[in-house]
């Protein structure tokens, strides 16, 4: 016989998550409006980890928590996790105009395609990037940085491209 634990739960409604929620859960929540339209929104399963230490061991809220309480660590993790990313982004590019920067200087602007620039512990891994390059160009023909480069240089780029 299968096992109970294996089976997948069933679909339900927006309105059935949010019931389900209030009654078997015991989540109080004030407007009953709007967190139908955050579960809509933003999907039952992704809230839930928030919930996560809300709960005890029969997985029922605990007395003091909200709805409306889960929902604003949800936005503040959401807000923070966005400018964590803009910072890291930021960061990334800087490194790599760095990168590209001192790279190109010091070994030419196609220097990047000749292994003999890099040390022997990264050849296969600058061997499979060069690959990946040229898969991603050769399976993308219509990527205007492509086609850019095609018309400009001709169809065999010393950039790689």
């Amino acid at each position: 016989m299968e096992d109970e634990k294996s089976k997948l739960k069933e679909a339900l409604t927006f309105e059935t998550q949010l019931k389900h929620l209030m009654i078997d859960k015991k989540l109080k929540v004030g407007n009953k409006s709007n967190a139908l339209k955050v579960l809509k929104k933003e999907n039952y399963y992704r809230l839930s980890g928030y919930w996560i230490n809300f709960v005890d061991n029969n997985d029922i809220f605990y007395q003091y928590i909200t709805f409306e309480q889960i929902y604003s660590i949800y936005k503040f993790d959401k807000v923070l996790r966005g400018m964590i990313i803009e910072i890291i982004n930021d960061v990334e590019v800087y490194f790599k105009t760095r990168l590209a920067n001192y790279f190109s200087l010091a070994y030419g602007a196609d220097g990047y395609m000749d292994d003999s620039n890099f040390k022997e512990i990264a050849k296969n891994k600058h061997r499979n990037l060069l690959k990946k390059i040229e898969d991603l160009k050769n399976n993308n023909p219509n990527n205007l940085i492509i086609k850019h480069h095609k018309t400009k240089y001709g169809a065999i780029c010393r950039y790689g491209l």
